[in-house]
């Protein structure tokens, strides 16, 4: 599997949150809020179909690995993940709204403009601004919840300037010991890493999203991890 690829595999059974850019109905929008307002039925049949996704694939691969998923999307559903999975460990990341509401906004217009050609921009903006703000309290309120030696919090600048000695206070944590190949891999990361640039760049004003937006939702995310306050100056659409 490509990284995010597990989570297109539960478009058949109805557990893909992206078939709302061809389906916009209240259904699949709740599947952002599985945790908190999911029906414990529904919940139950996604950890079944999602059980047998992967028993597929490690039976393909080796039933002696473990399966790493990077997937966004499962943030609101960690809870039930973690009930259905009682061995599984989850590793938190998040970064500055500034960077990740614009980015997540943008990407899902660009899928939007596929699907329809009336401009929905006010109506993806408004869904995905009320989305990530559950995401960030969420992801935090289940680390918190979870036993130490299941999860596991870092920041994306953090992750993204300093992969090996992050990945490796993973390791420690969860108890795993690394070895000679995969420290050599990683140290190639971090060498990679100190010259990366990120190509991508979004102006909040042609999102529509001001400055005064992310601070009323997203204030207490910037205070708490000491992130840069977004720029008030440019004004929403």
């Amino acid at each position: 599997l490509d990284p995010e690829e597990d989570y297109l595999g539960l478009i058949p059974v109805w557990g893909c949150f992206l078939l709302v850019l061809v389906v916009p109905v209240p259904a699949l929008w709740q599947l952002t809020f599985l945790d908190r307002d999911g029906r414990p039925e529904e919940k139950q049949r996604l950890m079944r179909a999602y059980r047998r996704f992967i028993q597929r694939h490690l039976y393909f691969h080796g039933p002696e690995k473990i399966l790493l998923s990077k997937n966004p999307s499962f943030t609101p559903w960690m809870e039930t993940l973690a009930d259905a999975f009682p061995d599984a460990r989850f590793i938190g990341c998040l970064r500055s709204p500034t960077a990740a509401v614009p980015s997540q906004v943008n990407s899902i217009l660009i899928g939007a403009r596929l699907f329809d050609g009336r401009d929905t921009t006010a109506y993806w903006r408004e869904g995905f601004l009320a989305m990530l703000e559950y995401y960030y309290r969420h992801l935090l309120e289940v680390v918190n919840q979870l036993p130490e030696q299941r999860q596991a919090l870092s920041v994306m600048e953090t992750l993204a300037s300093a992969p090996g000695e992050t990945v490796l206070g993973f390791y420690q944590r969860f108890g795993w010991q690394p070895d000679a190949q995969f420290c050599q891999r990683l140290q190639e990361q971090d060498r990679k890493a100190r010259q990366y640039r990120s190509a991508h760049q979004y102006s909040l004003d042609a999102l529509g999203v001001s400055g005064e937006a992310l601070l009323h939702r997203f204030g207490w995310v910037y205070e708490r991890f000491g992130y840069p306050l977004p720029s008030t100056d440019e004004k929403p659409l």
